[in-house]
């Protein structure tokens, strides 16, 4: 059993697809999908430090990846990422503003360590960044100490120097690339249950399980207030926007891990979010 976590180089793509192989170093390309896969494939998961691997998958429905790439688990502290086997929330994968990164966060522990729950003063969590033109030159020395014992569920990035991630229940905080240390909460006060990071059109936004929320306004580096745009599905886990003018119009795709909904289709119209469309059987929980 195990987890993949989907996006499309220049659009996030929500999906699940799943197989092993073996490690390629090549640019990732452009219009392919690239996923997160947790663990190596064949074996059951635990529920401790496990490893992380990128596949890439052609735009045409393929079951063999054209390329997968190990993250660094072996390494020492400061530059390795693991992750819980067993936690669906994890691992989720973003692609940088400007198409030059991929950020995935997790863990700086040991294969086979305790990680959820685990002090962050003693198992930093670590943002990766991994350049789409050179996905061997993996990056683990971004992390923060001071987000308590909960986990970063994502990371996102204009360009990859200035990250945000998602500590879920203390909200989402900051720091510059290369900073292992405490980061700067940008909430004055927290969403709870954060799921994911998202910049679109300059503007920050992150989200818990119903409702997606602006983080004052910008990119801002010091905390803010928080306004939510709408509530949306019952177990909100990743989204990206099509289109988004606030009091006007727009379009979110969603992924939900609730037990009655799968990736939606959302259109707003100037008041109320309404699911327009869904796809995938009733339960089947897509994460990222």
């Amino acid at each position: 059993m195990f987890a993949l976590r989907l996006l499309k180089l220049t659009t996030i793509q929500l999906g699940i697809a799943a197989l092993a192989g073996s490690t390629i170093a090549g640019p990732f390309v452009a219009g392919h999908v690239v996923g997160t896969r947790i663990g190596n494939g064949t074996t059951v998961v635990a529920a401790t430090g496990t490893t992380i691997a990128l596949e890439e998958y052609p735009p045409a429905v393929s079951a063999t990846a054209s390329q997968i790439v190990e993250l660094p688990a072996s390494s020492a502290s400061g530059s390795r990422i693991v992750v819980s086997g067993t936690a669906n929330a994890q691992a989720q994968i973003n692609l940088t503003n400007d198409g030059r990164y991929l950020l995935v966060t997790g863990y700086d522990a040991a294969l086979g360590a305790t990680v959820s729950g685990s002090a962050s003063a003693s198992v930093p969590r670590v943002v990766a960044r991994i350049p789409v033109a050179n996905p061997n030159a993996v990056d683990c020395s971004t992390a923060f100490n001071n987000v308590g014992s909960e986990d970063l569920r994502a990371a996102g990035s204009q360009e990859g120097s200035n990250i945000y991630a998602a500590a879920t229940n203390v909200g989402t905080f900051y720091t510059s690339f290369g900073t292992n240390g405490a980061g700067t909460a940008v909430e004055t006060i927290p969403t709870g249950n954060t799921r994911n990071i998202v910049i679109f059109k300059g503007q920050l936004y992150d989200g818990n399980t119903t409702g997606i929320y602006t983080i004052g306004t910008g990119l801002p580096v010091t905390p803010q207030a928080t306004t939510s745009i709408g509530t949306l599905n019952a177990d909100l886990r990743g989204w990206v926007f099509e289109s988004y003018n606030p009091g006007v119009d727009g379009v979110i795709w969603t992924a939900d891990a609730g037990a009655t909904h799968r990736i939606s289709k959302w259109t707003f119209n100037g008041t109320a979010w309404t699911e327009a469309a869904n796809w995938g059987a009733v339960g089947q929980a897509p994460t990222g």
